[in-house]
């Protein structure tokens, strides 16, 4: 883990105690890595953390969806950048086993699934049970055998990390940001990349989660910001992938 990512939730979570492998050397996002429309908003590029606010990106709404008998949620727009986000990054020769994709919520893991890989991920999710027990009885871990770039929630990622990982919060229109400001998950988020951190949500709601305002006040990083052209375009995409309502 470059030393940069382990910095906050070092302090954070583990009284300084977290420590990096020196094996792993120094990560970043460069401008090279990044699609047409998304930009550094200040500061030198290379920073491996950057935060994508979605606050002001007309459409970039949460919605309550049924999920197998359930309610999830799942944010259409939000998906449409990570997806972009991902483009650029393979453009740039950024191999897809190196990129890993979390949310926390199972809705938003079936529609970046949908979104990136071009299918529903309805019947992935139906048939995958907990890592640990197809450990057990099959003696393989069902991360070894999903598509990449990985898409997977965050209490499902534990335990592993990957070079790049994009974290798409979902929550946004509202001041609740449910079980994903949890201090628990939120240090999970924070430990899982190597080189490079890419967290795409809104400020005006993650900031009434005392845990992610800890992290937007704080944590040492940059920030994207994306064009009015760029919008349009994911905009367009996300209704013809829709389709009618």
């Amino acid at each position: 883990m470059d030393q940069r990512l382990c910095d906050y939730p070092s302090q954070r979570f583990y009284n300084g105690e977290l420590q990096t492998a020196a094996s792993v050397g120094e990560g970043g996002v460069t401008p090279q890595m990044l699609p047409a429309g998304i930009t550094f908003k200040a500061g030198i590029p290379g920073h491996p953390v950057v935060f994508l606010d979605t606050s002001a990106i007309e459409g970039c709404r949460e919605q309550l969806v049924p999920f197998f008998g359930s309610i999830s949620i799942h944010n259409r727009m939000e998906a449409q950048i990570v997806a972009e986000l991902l483009r650029g990054f393979q453009a740039a020769s950024v191999e897809a086993a190196r990129l890993c994709v979390l949310t926390a919520y199972k809705a938003q893991d079936s529609l970046l699934d949908e979104v990136i890989h071009g299918g529903s991920s309805a019947e992935r999710l139906r048939k995958r049970k907990s890592r640990s027990t197809m450990i057990r009885e099959q003696g393989v871990d069902p991360l070894e055998k999903e598509s990449h770039p990985r898409i997977y929630t965050v209490d499902g990622f534990q335990g592993n990390e990957s070079d790049y990982v994009f974290y798409s919060a979902v929550r946004s229109g509202g001041t609740a940001t449910g079980f994903s400001g949890n201090p628990q998950r939120l240090c999970v988020l924070l430990t899982r990349a190597r080189r490079g951190l890419i967290v795409v949500g809104s400020r005006d709601t993650l900031q009434h989660t005392e845990e992610w305002q800890r992290w937007l006040d704080s944590a040492d990083k940059q920030e994207f910001t994306v064009d009015d052209e760029l919008v349009a375009k994911l905009q367009r995409r996300e209704v013809a992938q829709r389709g009618p309502l």
